[in-house]
């Protein structure tokens, strides 16, 4: 019996790590189509708050960007898919 437990815990853990990888690439992908609304429905001009919020939720992204040169080079290529 406590090796069925064991095998569902294992199975359990899977799962969830499963989903939390999910998320972290769900969030390292969003901002291209965050840049696609604000530019479609914002005229391509997002107000100040619309700015602060993108600058603040995505800070990790943003420093990772400034600081290592091929993430910087791929937010580029991948905003520019979203933009054009």
């Amino acid at each position: 019996m406590a090796e069925d437990e064991q095998q569902k815990a294992k199975k359990g853990l899977g799962f969830y790590l499963l989903i939390a990888l999910f998320l972290l690439l769900a969030y390292l992908l969003s901002p291209g189509p965050v840049i696609w609304c604000v530019n479609t429905f914002s005229d391509g001009h997002p107000g100040d708050s619309i700015e602060r919020a993108f600058q603040t939720i995505y800070a990790p992204i943003i420093y990772a960007a400034n600081n290592v040169g091929w993430i910087q080079d791929f937010y580029n290529w991948y905003a520019q898919l979203w933009v054009g």
